[in-house]
């Protein structure tokens, strides 16, 4: 009987521990079964949150982001609407006590490394019908046109003393020389002499630097808007973009008196090295010249701005600035273009020397340099018939030729009448200029796409806008749910 006693202690204690693991593992279990569930929810919590990216901002620019300020009430909007639906998807038996953003991934972090990233994956799938390729190709290699040995013969004149690079050259002397002096040494002049005063006088007045000069008061970009051109009335507040504090290349400005040899040549080498960012540009490019609007080109609808792509390029609070800054740009690319031709063509350059001949009769030894910046006036005078070609839907060949010139110098009163033509098959676009131009400027250029972004997306936005510096591409957070008296803590991660 004692035995049976025994017997009887033992299986009880044992059932009762069997019992014991038994409903500790079931506990496990259970613990376990509600981690991977409440995971599970936030997971879909969390996809949920993730299809919230802007609609208008995908749709226009193929860009995932989602604004971290919803409704204007910042991350806490956020933390709670992934509570409510991680709740939503668990029911009553679960109580879903904090959820707290521990990391976000910004659009505009790493110096936008998230936008550009973005960027390069949309340019894969768009058709790209401007490729670095393609300007490569009509740039002729992309290599300089111009170098500081063209202008090695006024340098020399130069350095022998002939002309002071900071002194503008005896030409005003001519002009504006004392007319008792004219009047009697053409009165002692055999008749030999008043003719080739004449003929001076004659090439005097064919000096293309006079018609810069008027071309210069009335402003390129005034001359060279199409007629009938409909610019937006807008104008951008800078503080409010993204790109604020951000410069581009410094403002293009020429010197249209064509009197100092010195500052010619600093005209000149100002757009050298342009093209060497169009390789490592190439994404950005493709996807500027697909997203963005400019003059020629109409790629989207009711946009704030209508000159956008000459916005990235010259970053103007108006259409007109922005214009008026690419313009300049265009201007001073086709100046070093055209005089890299003209100094090769001998025909040409003699009659820039006859003409600075003529100029410099009170002073002979600065003809050589004043040949240069008859030259230099001449080139710039071409470069507007070209980009008034350009502006008018045309094309005009990066490096010309003889045949491709377009301007006669005893013909520049009559300019209007040599920009009509047959285009030049081979040529450069208005909107190849601009993307030519944006290689040089694409880390600022980016920036202002995203001004560009942020403004047409909050067109019809109401209360609350839009800002980029919100905007996010990934997001995590730290959620503790308590179930059956136990808490505990997950995270999850996602992003586009």
């Amino acid at each position: 009987m004692k035995d049976r006693g025994y017997i009887t202690v033992f299986l009880t204690l044992m059932l009762s521990g069997i019992v014991m693991l038994f409903v500790a593992l079931y506990t496990l279990a259970d613990m376990r079964n509600a981690k991977g569930r409440a995971a599970v929810a936030l997971r879909s919590a969390m996809s949920g949150v993730r299809a919230e990216y802007d609609r208008y901002i995908f749709d226009h620019y193929h860009v995932l982001l989602l604004d971290s300020n919803m409704d204007g009430e910042g991350t806490g909007k956020l933390e709670e609407l992934i509570r409510e639906r991680m709740q939503a998807n668990l029911g009553d038996d679960y109580n879903v006590k904090d959820v707290v953003l521990y990391g976000t991934t910004g659009l505009m972090d790493d110096r936008l490394a998230e936008f550009t990233e973005q960027m390069k994956d949309a340019s894969l799938y768009m058709a790209a019908d401007h490729g670095v390729d393609y300007l490569k190709e009509k740039v002729n290699g992309g290599e300089s046109p111009i170098n500081s040995d063209s202008f090695r013969e006024g340098d020399e004149a130069s350095q022998d003393g002939l002309i002071d690079g900071d002194r503008e050259p005896e030409e005003e002397d001519v002009e504006e020389g004392k007319e008792e002096d004219k009047e009697k040494e053409e009165e002692e002049a055999p008749l030999s002499q008043l003719e080739e005063v004449e003929k001076n006088s004659e090439l005097k007045k064919k000096d293309p630097r006079k018609k810069t000069r008027a071309i210069g008061m009335l402003s390129p970009a005034s001359l060279l808007l199409p007629e009938g051109t409909e610019l937006s009335e807008e104008t951008l507040v800078p503080e409010e973009l993204p790109s604020y504090g951000r410069t581009g290349i410094q403002a293009i400005t020429m010197d249209l008196q064509f009197k100092s040899y010195d500052r010619l040549k600093r005209d000149t080498f100002q757009t050298e090295g342009w093209l060497d960012g169009l390789a490592s540009a190439g994404a950005g490019l493709i996807y500027a010249g697909e997203c963005f609007n400019c003059l020629t080109d109409e790629v989207q609808e009711d946009t704030v701005m209508k000159l956008e792509m000459e916005y990235l390029i010259a970053g103007g609070k108006t259409d007109l600035e922005s214009f008026s800054g690419t313009i300049n740009r265009i201007l001073a690319i086709r100046l070093g273009c055209n005089l890299a031709y003209i100094l090769t063509d001998a025909k040409k350059m003699a009659l820039c020397m006859e003409i600075a001949t003529a100029v410099c009769w009170i002073f002979p030894p600065a003809a050589p340099v004043v040949k240069y910046l008859i030259a230099g006036a001449w080139s710039y005078l071409e470069g507007v018939a070209d980009t008034y070609r350009l502006t008018h839907g045309k094309k005009t060949p990066y490096l010309k030729t003889a045949a491709t010139w377009i301007t006669d110098i005893e013909g520049l009163a009559n300019l209007e009448d040599a920009l009509t033509g047959d285009d030049v098959e081979n040529g450069l676009d208005y909107k190849d200029y601009l993307l030519i131009l944006l290689a040089a400027n694409m880390d600022t250029a980016n920036y202002r796409m995203l001004d560009l972004m942020q403004c047409n997306a909050n067109q019809d936005a109401g209360e609350h806008k839009l800002s980029m510096r919100d905007a996010v591409t990934a997001i995590g957070v730290s959620v503790d749910v308590e179930y059956q008296g136990s808490t505990f803590t997950l995270e999850e991660e996602i992003g586009y």
